[in-house]
């Protein structure tokens, strides 16, 4: 069971195996923002001003926490892991050739999609469009290896934080394929289980501090950097910059 510290470092090996950029597919909710821990996070600060105990925490769980998860500015003030600058840095380094982004949503409370998480990606690595395809997919009742099945089995790496995702996964795809899975203790709505195979990979993550400017400012940087390449002459031979 391969445990890894670096998302980036295996995209970049991945890349020189194949001889090619990667089509990776990535879940968003504890893959990219963080989403169970700052329900829970934001629970406790409810009852931080109450005497802590189960009974009150109790009522706020079976009250609250709905409320928590579908507040108008939950994407907005969830932070990022660090899945995210690994991957940002993976496509300013051309290892990505397209990344989707296969999330769940709950079609009960948000019958026409999430657009809470659809503006967060439009705001963020939906910016990098220039850079490498980029897009977001939500969907509320086929599971995603299905999904990917049938839309993109062509992939090379899928990311995702849940087990029996991931279990099911490598039972419908062929060895070559690469998993990764995020290495939270706190995981909830999933059991917690440690899958064992060659082609999964653990990936120790942490709370990233990218904001949404971050990404804009990423994309100017990446931008002038192809303009000044783009000012590479040759004069009689002679290859120079135009400085």
């Amino acid at each position: 069971m391969p445990r890894i510290d670096s998302l980036y470092q295996l995209i970049e090996r991945k890349k020189q195996e194949k001889g090619r950029a990667l089509k990776i597919i990535c879940d968003w909710d504890d893959t990219i923002q963080s989403y169970q821990p700052t329900v829970l996070y934001e629970l406790v600060k409810r009852v931080k001003d109450n005497p802590i105990n189960f009974e009150i925490f109790f009522k706020c769980w079976a009250t609250d926490i709905d409320v928590i998860k579908e507040k108008d500015e939950f994407y907005n003030q969830a932070p990022f892991i660090d899945t995210a600058d690994e991957l940002l840095l993976a496509i300013k380094k051309n290892l990505v050739s397209e990344l989707i982004f296969l999330s769940y949503f709950n079609k009960r409370r948000f019958p026409n999609g999430d657009a809470r998480k659809e503006k967060k990606f439009q705001r963020t690595f939906g910016k990098l469009s220039q850079q490498v395809k980029v897009e977001m997919k939500l969907i509320s009742s086929l599971n995603k290896p299905q999904w990917i099945l049938e839309n993109h089995s062509d992939f090379d790496i899928f990311i995702d934080d849940l087990p029996k995702t991931i279990s099911e996964s490598v039972e419908k795809f062929p060895a070559d394929k690469i998993f990764v899975m995020p290495d939270q203790e706190l995981n909830f709505g999933a059991k917690c289980e440690r899958i064992e195979s060659d082609n999964i990979y653990h990936l120790q993550v942490g709370v990233s501090s990218l904001k949404d400017e971050n990404f804009e400012a990423f994309q100017n940087m990446i931008i002038n950097e192809i303009e000044y390449e783009s000012k590479i002459i040759y004069i009689d031979g002679y290859r120079g910059k135009i400085n």
